[in-house]
Order: C-alpha cells, then structure tokens, then sequence
C-alpha cells in the first residue's frame, strides 16, 4: 500500500507529537470504504442500480482528505517542516502512470472503433483531464452528469480527481502556512480554519445546488467541504482517544449503515451536493472516527480480505470502468456483462503491473543508476507474471463475454416491395398492430383504421411509398453511402432550433412561418422532440402554395403535459406552457398537432419519473382546456429512440451496427397516447411509418442521417420526410389538398 492508505495516527518514533491510533499500519475499515464506494459507482454506472451509486464520490472526497492530511500533519510532527516536493512528487506518482496509461488505451480503442469526431472530442477531453481540470470543463459545456442521451466522454469521471488535485494544489500550502504561524498549536488553528472552510463551502453548495445544480455538481467551491470533513477529522484524531471502545464500534457500524441506505434511497433529483451529501460525508466520517477508537471492533462487512482487495484496487477500478463502458456500449449496447469482466480484469492489470511499481519507485535517477548492477534475485517479478497471467485469463473471458453478446447483430428485415405484405413500424399491414409492435402491447388501443393507431392510414400513397423503399434499402445496406453531411462530422439540428428555447422565449411572431391569410392555421406544441420536428412543418408551408401557416410553441425540455419536470428550467417551462395555452385559446387555431417525448421524465419534488398514467393523465388535461378553441387535435409520436450514430458508427464498420430495434418503453407510452387519442376521435400518428419497418430502424434513409443523437431528428431529414408527413396528415383529412410531391420518389431533400 502506497503511504495514502496509512492512519493519520499511525505510530511514530519516540517522542513524536500528536495523538495514537487504535492500531498501525494499513486501515482495513478505510479499504473496506473505499471498496464500498467504488462499488456503488461502478455498479450503478454499469446497471443504473442503485440510483444513489454517485454518493460513492462523496466518501471517496472524505477519505482522501483524512488521509492526505495526516500525511501531512504526520510529516510535520516527526520532521519539524513539510516538503512540498515530497508530497507533489507522491501525488504524480499515485496518479499519472495509471492515468497515462488509461488516457493512452482509451484513445486508441476510440480510434480502432469509434468516429473520427468521436476521437477529437475525446483527445480534447483527456488534455483537459490530465491537466485535473475536467470538472471545470464539463461545467462549462454544461454537461450534466446524470443526462442519458447523447454521447458521453469517456473521461468524464476525471471530474472528481480534478476536485481533489485543485484542493491539494492549496491545502498543503495552507497547512505549511498554519505551521509558520502557529507553531506547536497547529492542530487547533488548522481545526479553526477549517471549520470555516467547509461551512462556507457547504451552504455555497447548498445555494448553488438550488440555483445551478450543473456547476453546483462538479464545482470544487461546492465540494470543498466534504474534502475539508475528512481533513478536520484528522486534525481531530486525538480527541477519540478518550471515547468508549463501544462508541466507537457503534459509529462504525451505524455510518456503515447510513453509506448503504445513502447509495439505496438517494436520488439524483436530491439536491446534491447541497444538502444532501451531507448524509454519505458524516456517515463516513463516522466510520473512521469509530474506526481510531482504541480497542473499537471495526464493522466486518468493511474489513474482510474481499473488501480489502477492492479498496486496493479501487483507483484503478475507478479509471478504468468508465472508459470500459462507454467504449463497450457504443459497438455492444446490451453488452452488460462484458463490461463488469473488461472493467475489473483491467483494473487488476493497472494495479499490479502500473500503480504498486510507480509506487514503490524511487524516481531518483541516481538511485537508479546506483542499483543498475545489483544482481537480480530469483522471483523479483514474480507477482507480476502471476497478475499477467491471471489478468490474461480475465481479458480473454471478457473477449469472449462480448463477442457472444455481439455475434448476433440485428438482422435487416426481408426485401419487401412497397404496399404489399410486411409492415411499417408495428403496424399488420392492415392496421391492426397499433403501437403494440410485435409484443402486442396495445394492441387495439391505437390500433384500427380510424386514424388513430399505429397503422398507415390505409393503403400508402406515392409518397410514403417512397420514402418506405429508401428506409428498406437502408436496413439491407452492407457499407455506407456518402451522406450529407458526411458521417463523422457534425450531424446538425434544424435551422429553426431557436424557436424551441423557453428560457429566451422567441416571440410568436418570430417562430410563425407561412401566409398570414393562409387558410389553415397550426400551432405545434410539445418539447425537443417537436422542435427537431418543426422543420418538416416549415417544408410543407413552403410546399402548400400559401394554404398552411404554423405557429411554433415546442420547447426545449417542456412538454405538453400538465406535469413539472425536475428541470433546470421548470419555471421558465411553466411560464411557456401557459402562454402557449393562452395563445391557443385566443388564436383558435384549424390545427394543433401534440409532439412529446416518450422518454421517462423525472418529476419536480418527487424524487421519480412520471408513470405512462400520469404523463396520458397530464396531457389530457390540456386537451380538455384546448379542445374548444381548436379545430382538430394530431398526436405525433416522437421517433423511437435508437444508436447515436456519434455512438454506433466507426472506420470500417457497417450499417448493421447502427440498426436498432423499438423498446417496450417507447411501444408501453405509444399504445397509452395512442388510446387517449383514439378515445378522443383524434388522429395518432406513428413516426414508426416514416423511420423504421418492423420494428426495426436504420439510422440513414436516402441521402440523410435520421437524429442528431438517440431521440432528434437531424435537420435535414426532418425536411426529407416532409412530403411524406403531409401526404399522412391529408389522408387522415387534417390538411386539405395534394401536398407537392416534387423530388419526393428520388430523396432530394431539400
């Protein structure tokens, strides 16, 4: 174990200050924490279970700060000074071999098998990680850490040892500082100054979790303090000297407890860092304090061989299993198991073969030069062949694992010609299937030939015919076709994107395209999903000879529904959704057609995401309210979501990578919306006719790139399947005449 891992109180020579442990040597509780921590973020990054797996961060922030500064506090009391070269030089060694190596793997699997663009963005993520500055760059793009969708960096977990080097990039300063001044009294003014520290830190985390809880997460100023406990305790460690050994095993146990309950029962929609992290940090803090009680039995669960070993090997669990997701998920998404094997067969290749030897190097050129002609001994580097070879066996289960979750790609479904026999989306043919799809979720729900289910709206008419035979030539696609844009630049959004912003609402005016005296008038409502969708809408304007005009009230993050998201913006979405409703009422539009995103959406204050229920439940109330004001009512689904294609796609791949398949949560909310239309006389509109056939989706048609990420149309295809859009809307009678037909057979889509 590298001098980290060592008690605060460890014993010193003869005469040494400061306060004595209940035992020396290696903390066995301390790498039970660790073990405990790390598990809890691998797993719930890895299975998305349990949800409060992040808090494992938070006891590693106290953890590294008792220990870090009893090195320090250590070295003053046996020395008189404090090395800043010694305790730097320590640090490099602790951290950048293993980082380098992970930084240099990752890069290259990201070449081998991911997108040119994929690889840059990935470079510039691992610069800004090795300078320890990722926290500060993924706040600044505004990335939450908890977002789902789109594509992640694989070094986005060096945000939290970016926070700990920040903090150590000051603290030793401080503490030589306080050493200076205050002499034999050190302990005390470090606990004075401190204290200070970490409350100030902790209700600035409180007001910037409320305020901006993006920053607020990776910000060091937010959690300074949770180092800052860590660092406090060990200034302490003396006072628990004096405290019942049954205390102390009774603090170990019930901050054991309260870690576990903290990883099961918190959630992310908690405000984290502030207040809520204050449960896992004083849990720890517990731990270890219950764990330098003289004679305190330590909590098993934390000190036995298995915990042990993962606490050893926890830094280079850490490092290496987010690259091993994000790496494994974007060429084998269902790929769970392969990840666990990769992730911890590299962790135990990094620990014995990089992290124990940079350990335990001197780095001293001239010692090295000195030892150059030492003879060998017999078995000097036997653990490490023995590491090689067990870790071997590991890689080559884990190869394995995922070439048996990967053989078997989704198949292309059979050539099927236009019109006759086959399906679009989960639809019979004969519009029976509604949005159940193959599984019969739903089936008659939306189902039938009124208009509302999944089916095509009768026979498909030249249009959709069209765009149906390019979407069965991409599904049979063995290579790539030149795309425009190409395939690993940037894919973008609409050009009217803008309109769907809520916080700088655009004005009515602004986002209303089309004749003012045209004779029908639409209002587009719900969230991103319809704001990647308006440029289909915009198409037919210009396409309608002056017959349709569109007014845009779609909004970033903001559906349709009477139902408050836990967003960053829920205030500016409330404000949105209730201008929107008055403008219906006062505009009374021909149209109103609904576009919400069938992804699960977390509710504000409840800590869940809303159920299939309550999201219909929540719709049909503003349905209720419009009805009286609107001509007729579309219900359009959003596309399924599928592979990213800044996901799926790499160098010498093929389109079968991209293929995917529609989920039974999109299907379970399809048939609910679809019922409610259906219910209501309304048409449901099933994106599935435009996107996929059989249930199963490509992710080009024709010339273009169908989302800009898992869920979004791009911009361009969004205008492709216009013609086909209008041709659905003029079938089910909600948009009169022939919408012009005019490059729709070739796939010209502009």
């Amino acid at each position: 174990m590298s001098q980290q891992s060592r008690a605060p109180g460890a014993p010193r020579p003869p005469g040494a200050r400061g306060a004595k442990p209940a035992s020396a040597g290696k903390r066995l509780d301390i790498q039970g924490l660790r073990a405990v921590a790390v598990v809890a973020v691998v797993v719930e990054h890895v299975s998305g279970w349990p949800r409060g797996g992040f808090v494992g961060v938070d006891v590693f922030f106290v953890i590294s700060g008792f220990l870090i500064t009893g090195l320090l506090l250590r070295e003053h009391e046996r020395t008189g000074r404090i090395s800043m070269r010694r305790f730097y030089l320590r640090r490099v060694k602790r951290l950048m071999p293993s980082a380098a190596v992970v930084f240099v793997v990752t890069l290259g699997a990201v070449a081998a098998l991911l997108s040119t663009t994929r690889l840059v963005s990935s470079a510039v993520d691992a610069g800004w990680s090795a300078v320890f500055l990722a926290n500060w760059h993924e706040a600044a793009r505004g990335v939450d850490y908890f977002a789902a969708d789109g594509p992640v960096s694989p070094f986005r977990h060096f945000w939290s040892l970016s926070v700990e080097e920040q903090f150590y990039l000051v603290w030793p300063m401080l503490v030589l500082a306080a050493a200076v001044l205050a002499g034999r009294r050190l302990r005390g003014a470090l606990g004075v100054v401190l204290a200070a520290v970490c409350a100030g830190s902790f209700l600035w985390a409180v007001v910037q979790s409320a305020d901006a809880p993006v920053v607020a997460y990776y910000s060091t100023f937010t959690r300074t303090w949770e180092l800052g406990a860590g660092a406090l305790l060990a200034v302490t460690v003396g006072l628990w000297r004096s405290v019942p050994p049954a205390l102390g095993t009774a603090l170990g146990w019930i901050g054991t407890a309260v870690i576990v309950a903290s990883v099961l029962m918190i959630d992310q929609s908690w405000g984290f860092p502030g207040p809520w992290a204050a449960v896992p940090v004083v849990a720890t803090v517990a731990v270890i304090a219950g764990g330098s009680v003289p004679g305190a039995r330590r909590p098993w669960p934390l000190t036995n061989p298995v915990a042990a070993y993962l606490g050893d090997i926890s830094y280079s669990l850490y490092l290496w299993h987010w690259p091993a997701l994000v790496v494994i998920r974007a060429v084998a998404p269902e790929a769970t198991a392969a990840v666990y094997v990769a992730a911890l067969s590299t962790a135990i290749v990094g620990h014995h073969l990089i992290e124990k030897p940079a350990m335990a190097a001197s780095w001293d050129l001239r010692a090295r030069l000195r030892r150059r002609d030492r003879p060998r001994t017999p078995g000097r580097h036997r653990e490490q062949r023995i590491a090689a070879v067990g870790a071997l066996a590991v890689v080559t289960m884990a190869v394995i694992a995922l070439a048996a979750d990967n053989v078997k790609p989704i198949a292309a479904p059979p050539v099927i010609t236009a019109g006759t026999g086959g399906s679009v989306g989960g639809s019979t043919g004969d519009g029976s299937g509604g949005a159940g799809g193959d599984d019969g979720a739903g089936d008659g729900a939306a189902g039938g030939d009124d208009g509302a289910g999944g089916a095509t709206g009768g026979e498909l008419g030249p249009l959709r015919t069209a765009l149906r035979e390019q979407t069965i030539a991409a599904l049979g696609a063995t290579t790539w076709p030149d795309l425009d844009p190409p395939i690993d630049g940037v894919i973008p959004g609409g050009a009217n994107l803008p309109c769907g912003d809520v916080v700088t609402v655009a004005p009515a005016e602004r986002c209303t395209f089309g004749a003012a005296d045209a004779a029908t008038t639409m209002v587009l409502v719900g969230d991103s999903t319809a704001a990647h969708q308006l440029d289909s809408f915009v198409a037919l304007t210009e396409r309608s000879d002056g017959e349709l005009r569109v007014v845009s009230r779609a909004g970033f993050a903001c559906s349709f529904v009477d139902l408050a998201w836990d967003t960053e913006d829920t205030e500016a979405c409330a404000d949105h959704r209730a201008e929107t409703l008055r403008l219906i009422e006062s505009l009374e539009p021909d149209l109103v057609v609904v576009q919400n995103t069938y992804e699960p959406m977390p509710l504000a204050g409840e800590g869940r995401d809303a159920t299939v229920a309550e999201f219909a439940d929540g719709l049909g109330r503003y349905l209720d309210r419009i009805d009286p004001h609107v001509g007729r009512v579309v219900h359009l689904s959003p596309p399924p979501p599928g592979a990213s294609m800044r996901e799926c796609y790499r160098p010498g791949g093929s389109p079968v990578d991209c293929l995917t398949r529609v989920g039974g949560p999109w299907r379970e909310r399809a048939a609910a919306i679809g019922a409610l239309a259906a219910d209501r006389g309304q048409p449901w509109v099933d994106a599935r006719e435009f996107t996929c056939v059989d249930d199963v989706c490509p992710a080009f048609i024709g010339d273009d790139v169908v989302k800009i990420d898992y869920v979004h149309y791009s911009g361009a295809f969004a205008v492709a399947m216009a013609p086909a859009l209008g041709e659905r809307l003029a079938v089910d009678g909600v948009l009169s005449g022939d919408p012009d037909s005019d490059g729709a057979a070739d796939g010209d889509s502009q």
